[in-house]
């Protein structure tokens, strides 16, 4: 409160009140607010990227088991057939038709042929167990079973059907 005296010998006194409100605060609510709806939108294209990416490996991964059954039985009448061809060679050179050439070139497809089988079959289990993990099915008996299979097969054909 301040006193002026003016010079009539009147006294006049003024009382004043200063009131600051900010009309803009240079933005930081505003950009708070911004950056959390992005921040929310990327956390939903992420977690969608993540859905799709998880939906494309179990296709993935079921189409190399149904791929794996298949190769697998192919493979399995290649054997049949090379086994046939390596029998009639063998036989064939018995009789005096056929030279050592020809029995060991189909002896090397036969054995080729069950290199094959065998990779394949590997792949299959490997397919399965990847697939068993991404569908959430894979546990102690799963893994077990497969390892049976690893350290059981005879040349027969076993079904590998579960």
């Amino acid at each position: 409160m301040s006193l002026i005296v003016a010079p009539d010998r009147s006294q006049v006194t003024m009382i004043g009140i200063q009131l600051s409100i900010p009309i803009f605060s240079g933005g930081g609510i505003q950009s708070q607010l911004r950056e959390a709806r992005a921040t929310s939108k990327q956390a939903e294209y992420e977690v969608l990227a993540t859905r799709s990416d998880a939906a494309v490996k179990v296709r993935k991964a079921f189409q190399d088991v149904t791929a794996g059954v298949q190769r697998i039985a192919a493979l399995e009448q290649a054997a049949i057939a090379a086994k046939a061809s390596l029998d009639a060679n063998t036989l064939a050179l018995k009789v005096g038709v056929k030279d050592t050439q020809d029995v060991l070139n189909a002896q090397q497809n036969y054995y080729q042929t069950l290199e094959q089988l065998s990779h394949a079959r590997y792949q299959y289990l490997m397919s399965k167990l990847s697939l068993d993990l991404l569908t959430g099915r894979l546990d102690e008996t799963s893994i077990a079973r497969i390892n049976r299979r690893l350290h059981s097969r005879q040349e027969g054909c076993e079904p590998l059907a579960d």
